[in-house]
């Protein structure tokens, strides 16, 4: 596309279009026409907080549109919806750019993608919002406006963690939520050392620094390392600190036969890989071509022993009955824990998806339980903040299941906060008090 617009805001409306109007995953869209057409990191980084924040605060974004629009919000063209919200995103919250240079990107967005027809209304909507900034911007005083246009929740959200936690703890945990992700990665300490790494990506052109949990480094800065030959040589894979501790409190041995019951992207199934110094893995997933590429990045990492088969989590498998020392059971959830990577759960995420969630849940561990040998261990994980999928959920398993037991959480290397639940089992990991995303560990053994 030829065009004077930025490359940067092209990118962004395409992605928000996708994620807004498709479904689509922000991190995967965004990452596929990052990949596809922004090569300078400067483009890049504009795009991904042009992007990620315009889905944080779009309750707002859509309050103010509402507010100073002479066309009713619902009869607004959805393209055009788009360019609103992500002018208005700069417009407020991005000083370093000048608003000439959104305002004018804006006309032609509209005029190229919509037609000539809306150019007049872009440019009136956008020049009365950059008139009325401070009436606009005002800030939010409740409990309720806070978390809903200040910090992008959507009601049913907000009434569900509301009954859980106080008022001062999820607005830390809101304003953690605001913050850009750190980007970690699991060093296959099969092949290299954490230190050795990091000196090889330095001299890569590529900045690094030590997390809490052993063998996690934080990237902190130079070009992609994804396209760096220490990743082509198979030296680290992509993981959070949260899902690495999970492989930490597993308690993981030489010699122990895993199996991940939903192993994809297949970080945890790694991480195993390492941690029983290449015992067998069995790497499961519903889907055959996700699992297609968790067998091609364990045989660039080097892991022979992870084999990959094609399982339905909610069916039983008669083949896996009693067999395993370890079963990875981390299920799809809410993803409450990482709005900060997946913004658009925010408004996405309703009571009645999370109840739907919920029931997947219960089907995938009455399963999984069955896979345990006995004395060996299910950890299950989630990557959300609600009860109802983490503490309840272990209650339940915990009543189907006799014959397991909560099994106390024991590190050989300190967390950064107090966690007294370790002794039941369970880790409760939360944004800003942990230096990770939003997690949920529960360890579970079955008896001898």
């Amino acid at each position: 596309m030829k065009t004077n617009i930025a490359p940067a805001r092209i990118c962004a409306y395409k992605v928000l279009y996708d994620v807004t109007e498709n479904g689509a995953f922000s991190n995967i869209s965004l990452n596929s026409h990052l990949n596809s057409s922004l090569k300078d990191p400067a483009d890049r980084a504009l795009c991904t907080n042009i992007v990620y924040g315009t889905l944080k605060k779009k309750n707002r974004l859509e309050k103010i549109i509402r507010g100073i629009s002479k066309v009713k919000y619902e009869n607004i063209d959805p393209r055009e919806k788009v360019i609103l919200m992500m002018s208005l995103y700069q417009l407020f919250y991005l000083k370093k750019i000048p608003d000439y240079a959104l305002i004018n990107d804006a006309v032609s967005m509209s005029k190229f993608y919509i037609g000539s027809s809306v150019t007049g209304y872009t440019n009136a909507l956008l020049r009365s919002a950059q008139r009325a900034k401070g009436d606009l911007m005002a800030e939010e005083k409740d409990f309720f406006s806070l978390m809903h246009y200040e910090y992008g929740f959507g009601e049913d959200i907000i009434k569900l963690l509301k009954e859980q936690k106080s008022e001062n703890e999820l607005l830390e945990y809101a304003r953690a939520s605001e913050e850009a992700p750190p980007l970690t990665v699991r060093v296959n300490t099969l092949r290299v050392s954490a230190e050795d790494l990091a000196e090889r990506l330095s001299a890569e052109g590529i900045g690094s620094e030590k997390t809490w949990v052993p063998g996690v480094i934080r990237i902190t800065g130079g070009t992609n390392v994804f396209s760096s030959p220490a990743y082509r040589e198979g030296l680290f894979f992509a993981q959070d600190i949260s899902g690495a501790l999970s492989g930490w409190c597993a308690g993981f041995g030489r010699g122990m036969e895993t199996l991940d019951i939903c192993s994809a992207p297949g970080a945890k199934s790694f991480n195993a890989s390492i941690l029983t110094e290449d015992s067998p893995v069995l790497s499961c997933d519903i889907s055959k071509k996700k699992l297609e590429l968790v067998y091609q990045s364990a045989r660039q990492l080097g892991y022979r022993n992870l084999h990959t088969r094609r399982s339905d989590a909610t069916e039983k498998n008669a083949d896996f009955e009693g067999r395993f020392d370890r079963v990875i059971c981390d299920v799809p959830c809410s993803g409450l824990g990482v709005i900060r990577r997946k913004p658009e759960i925010l408004f996405s995420m309703t009571a009645e998806k999370i109840n739907e969630i919920i029931s997947l849940q219960e089907k995938i561990t009455a399963n999984a339980a069955g896979y345990v040998k006995p004395a060996g261990v299910m950890i299950y994980s989630t990557c959300t903040i609600n009860e109802g999928e983490n503490e309840r959920a272990v209650e339940r398993i915990l009543r189907e299941n006799p014959d397991m037991r909560p099994k106390e959480i024991k590190l050989p290397f300190e967390l950064p906060a107090s966690h007294p639940e370790t002794s039941d089992g369970m880790l409760s990991l939360m944004p800003g008090k942990d230096d990770s995303d939003g997690f949920f560990i529960a360890v579970l053994e079955k008896e001898k």
